[in-house]
Parts: structure tokens; sequence; C-alpha cells
């Protein structure tokens, strides 16, 4: 459930007793990008009650949080501002912290303001894990996750079969012939050349294999899934991590 955002300061604050010699990220290329939007936004709501402060500072309040709010979205907590629903719906309708809307929003092939800065805080997080790997002396890599979508080349969303439908039941407008699934993928690629990061695709070997990576009903991979990204980081570690093997 953590985003880019969360895993830098995992990395940076919790794990640092490793001392790794590399970090791959795994980045999948869905609510990895939009959810990136949602920190500064909820930093800024969060309440001060007694209940959300116990529930940042204990896991286990944190985890029972999150088990009642799958039973009913009745049992929250504490709350948040409604400003951060208003300003994470971007100019085409679609809800940066909607699984959903969120990854259409990725795809368009006219992207809203809304989307090019969430690449803008990736990059920026990027940097920052470049920047921590010079500092501790570990090497950094992107390893890209595709969607369903990516892989099969069409809108595919096995929880929401029919979104672009009930989009426009909601007065949002979206056709599959505004959508470039391998969009997001592209732009990650751009950023990573720019910075100098190792990008490491296996969309293409995902594709060969095909949709048994992931589960039947599910955005997940298998475990044909998990040895389709793990063969292709092994085919690309020599040309960043010279003697490795």
């Amino acid at each position: 459930g953590m985003t880019t955002v969360g895993e830098y300061y995992l990395l940076r604050d919790q794990l640092q007793h490793l001392s790794p010699d590399v970090v791959v990220l795994g980045l999948f290329m869905a609510n990895d990008i939009n959810f990136n939007l949602g920190h500064q936004e909820r930093r800024d709501a969060r309440g001060t009650g007694w209940a959300e402060r116990l529930g940042r500072r204990s896991a286990l309040v944190h985890y029972l949080h999150l088990r009642a709010l799958a039973a009913d979205p009745r049992h929250r907590l504490w709350s948040e501002s409604p400003n951060v629903a208003l300003t994470l719906v971007d100019s085409d309708g679609l809800h940066m912290l909607s699984d959903p809307a969120g990854e259409i929003a990725t795809y368009m092939k006219e992207p809203s303001e809304l989307i090019d800065r969430a690449f803008e805080v990736l990059r920026n997080v990027l940097q920052e894990f470049l920047d921590l790997g010079r500092e501790r002396g570990f090497r950094f890599a992107v390893l890209v996750i595709p969607t369903r979508s990516a892989v099969t080349g069409s809108l595919d969303l096995p929880h929401h079969p029919r979104m672009l439908l009930e989009l426009a039941e909601h007065g949002i407008h979206v056709r599959e012939a505004d959508l470039d699934f391998a969009r997001p993928t592209d732009r990650v690629r751009a950023i990573c050349a720019d910075l100098g990061v190792p990008f490491i695709d296996p969309t293409a070997r995902m594709q060969r294999v095909g949709m048994e990576v992931f589960f039947p009903t599910d955005e997940h991979t298998t475990a044909l899934g998990h040895g389709a990204l793990a063969r292709e980081l092994l085919e690309h570690l020599d040309d960043w991590l010279p003697g490795s093997r």
C-alpha cells in the first residue's frame, strides 16, 4: 500500500542499517504514479485527534482501522478535509486517489496538468533516491511492474470492467481511443534516461508469456509473473552492476 514517496522515506529513515549495495524500485505503472499526489494534501488535512495520533504511531491501530473501513466505510476513526477530494480531481473529472479513475488518467493521450504534476513528483522522488544512493553508497535502478492494460494493449480493469460507462453515468466522458496504454511507461523511461537511472521494462516479456502472469480477476502478478519480472531484472543486472554474478 505504499507509494514511491513512502518507500523513499522508509528506505531513508528505517532501512539504513541494511547498508544495501543495490536498491531496485518496483514501480507499478498505475497507482504508484497518481497516489504520490495525495501526500501533501493528506498531510495538510490530517486531524489532531487522539485516534489519528494513535493511528500514526501504532501499526496495529492503523491496521485495525483499515480492516474496519474495508468492512464498512462508515467506520472511520479520523476524517480528512473535503479539500483533499477537491484538489485531487483533474480537469477531466478523474480522481487521482481512485484506483480505476486515477489509472485511466495516466493513460490519457492529452494528460491533465494534475497528471503532469504526478510525473514531476515522481521525477523529484527518483532524484532523491539517486542522491541518497550517492550519500550511502548504493546503486539505484527502476523496475517497471506493468498493468494489465499495458500488457493487453486495451483497457483491462478486472474490478471495474464497465469503468468507462460508469464514468459516463457521472458525466465524465472518456473513450478508449483517448488512451495510450504505453504512455506512462514511456514517460518514466524518459525521466530515468534524463536522470541516468537504469530502467528495466519487462512489458514485452510479460506479453510473450501471456495473461497467466496475472491472477484471473486481479491486477497482481502470479508466481509466473514474478518469474518474468525476476528474469528481466537478472538479464539487466550485469549491464549496470558488472561482476554481480
